[in-house]
């Protein structure tokens, strides 16, 4: 290749590189939102099965504390789901009653656990008062870690699709060049005659055309031969 074809293939791998790169960019945050949002979405579920199981024994008397199937049933739900740290049902003054995780029961739950996703369903009685919630702590490192695997995935994905685009390059650069230069040699080659693209009849007329404009001209230079 010459210089010229090697910098022509060298700056349309570079920009097929940088354009894979940036869609797989976009791609990683369109995919971290959607991961997040189906993640709220089956946690929500969970809190929103648990919470109406709570309310239907409210509505025929039984109060919160003394729902003790919760027991049993909290931890079956959390074992459901690996990313699920705990699941929790409290009253309206925050004080866990019952748990998937048994040392829990009778703590407080604290307003704020940063490094912990929370999910909440909120209890009520039928007459709209509430009793209490359902809270889902959700593992944050578990979910970071998926989305580190999804990003993983998508840096190799690009990083292969990259060097493809780029073999594709110094192999295309060169073959289109060497198409238009035999094109450049083929338009050159028939430009001197230009009845080659005329009909064969009427390059035929030209030809007898010519012919006769030849004689024509010839006449005054006889004539003038004579008389010497």
């Amino acid at each position: 290749m010459t210089k010229v074809t090697t910098a022509l293939a060298l700056t349309v791998a570079l920009v097929a590189a940088a354009a894979i790169a940036l869609s797989a960019f976009l791609n990683y945050g369109a995919v971290r939102v959607s991961y997040k949002e189906s993640l709220a979405q089956r946690f929500t579920i969970v809190t929103e099965r648990v919470g109406e199981i709570i309310e239907k024994a409210l509505s025929l008397g039984l109060p919160l504390a003394g729902q003790d199937t919760l027991a049993a049933l909290l931890p079956r739900e959390q074992a459901g789901d690996p990313l699920v740290v705990s699941l929790d049902v409290i009253n309206d003054r925050g004080q866990v009653l019952f748990s998937s995780d048994p040392a829990r029961v009778g703590t407080i739950v604290p307003n704020d656990e940063p490094q912990t996703p929370h999910y909440r369903r909120d209890i009520s009685t039928d007459f709209g008062v509430g009793a209490g919630a359902v809270i889902l702590r959700a593992s944050g490192r578990a979910i970071d870690d998926g989305l580190e695997q999804v990003a993983g995935e998508l840096r190799q994905t690009a990083l292969l699709t990259s060097l493809a685009a780029m073999l594709l390059a110094f192999w295309g650069v060169p073959w289109l060049i060497r198409g238009l230069n035999r094109s450049v040699m083929s338009d050159s080659n028939t430009e001197g005659d230009d009845r080659a693209v005329l009909p064969p009849d009427l390059a035929a007329e030209l030809d007898e055309i010519e012919r006769q404009q030849a004689l024509i001209s010839q006449r005054p230079g006889m004539a003038a031969g004579a008389e010497g």
